[in-house]
């Protein structure tokens, strides 16, 4: 069941006028927008553990950037596809460009699966109909992932995805998971927001690269938008987001275990301020998993944080341990890039106190999944500055 609160800030004049500055682009595909429901034998699976050492390229959808003159909005959409090398000794050098995302704005997730890079993108505000945002569906994109780089284009096809907005949206082999979200209407000349508890499941035809219809496969103990998803091993964490009691960012954490299906979500500890142990509300931060360890990096809370929290993984059953804090980022960040390869985690580029970052930093990760300090020298940064970042390893 959706929750129902009314926010308190008044609807925004010209919200056609705004998106068509924004600039977003139609998703563009060279096959069948329709997805076909079919008839899907692969199942639902945990992601193939990748072997140490093995990734030797990094891939960044970069989706916002500052603006160059006066003339131009706070926020620009960009459609950037960068990659670079990453070495035995963990430095990433060599920045290209590769062909153009053929979306505008973040991507939501990019993984790489059967020799491509896949790239989810959530739906935008496109305009209103009836005093009401209206979204554009979005899809997945992909392009061929080589030893030489990407391939020479891009190709994708719509999604079933939820028109309502601020899913977390996860790619698995087998199909997409789509995870809470809101929708919006007005009311009285306010916004007003539903949170959903639901989250569906589109089965995925690799060969055919296509989607079935969605199907809501599990619930959300209480309803969230915004959620960041995290896979590790066999679990799927759901991390934060926000909800009608946590409009400044939910400390709420829950996993599921993905075996036959996904089996139902259970709650584990909640984010922890390291110092005090009370509930952290944050939103727009980084996460990842890996070495037994999960991540929640950054983010805005009371202003960009620098704060890293980390909590240890139960191998048997995905619940955390008490969360703890680690090696502080050189400034506060928030909507970063992350991934973790070589024993280090690596942060990119993200929204500072001043404007968006170029920065790429990595830390050593401890046998306790701590931290030691971080350090950018080992690698080139970004291209240029760049926050909602979507990034994949191969």
């Amino acid at each position: 069941m959706a929750h129902t609160k009314a926010l308190r800030f008044k609807l925004p004049l010209g919200l056609s006028a705004l998106a068509s500055a924004i600039g977003l682009a139609a998703f563009t595909a060279h096959c069948s927008l329709t997805a076909s429901p079919g008839d899907y034998t692969s199942g639902l699976r945990a992601p193939p553990e990748v072997p140490a050492g093995q990734a030797r390229r990094v891939v960044v959808i970069a989706g916002e950037r500052d603006r160059l003159d006066p003339g131009e909005l706070t926020t620009i959409a960009t459609s950037d596809v960068w990659v670079a090398n990453l070495d035995g000794y963990g430095s990433i050098t060599g920045w290209t460009a590769a062909p153009s995302a053929p979306f505008t704005g973040y991507a939501r997730q990019a993984v790489v699966q059967g020799g491509n890079v896949y790239v989810i993108a959530k739906p935008q505000v496109v305009g209103e109909i009836d005093n009401k945002p209206r979204l554009q569906q979005r899809g997945v994109a992909w392009i061929a992932a080589t030893d030489q780089g990407l391939g020479p284009a891009w190709t994708g096809t719509a999604v079933d995805i939820p028109t309502y907005r601020d899913q977390g949206l996860v790619l698995l082999p087998g199909g997409l998971l789509t995870l809470g979200g809101t929708n919006l209407f007005v009311a009285d000349a306010s916004f007003v927001s539903s949170y959903y508890p639901d989250v569906g499941f589109m089965p995925f035809d690799e060969s055919a690269k296509t989607f079935g219809k969605r199907a809501t496969v599990q619930k959300l103990p209480k309803g969230r938008s915004g959620i960041v998803p995290v896979v590790y091993k066999k679990f799927l964490y759901a991390v934060g987001g926000v909800s009608d009691d946590a409009l400044s960012g939910s400390p709420s954490v829950e996993v599921a275990t993905i075996g036959n299906g996904l089996e139902p979500f259970a709650a584990t500890t909640a984010m922890q301020d390291p110092a005090t142990q009370k509930p952290r509300n944050v939103k727009d931060f980084t996460a990842c998993a890996g070495e037994g360890t999960l991540y929640v990096i950054g983010g805005e809370s009371i202003g960009t944080s620098d704060a890293v929290m980390t909590a240890r993984i139960d191998e048997n059953n995905g619940q955390l341990s008490n969360w703890q804090g680690t090696a502080t980022l050189p400034g506060g960040r928030a909507d970063a890039g992350c991934f973790i390869a070589r024993g280090r985690l690596y942060v990119l580029g993200g929204r500072g106190k001043t404007g968006r970052l170029a920065e790429v930093l990595s830390a050593k990760i401890l046998p306790d999944g701590t931290l030691e300090p971080w350090d950018s020298k080992p690698h080139e940064p970004l291209p240029a500055p760049r926050s909602q970042i979507a990034v994949a390893t191969y």
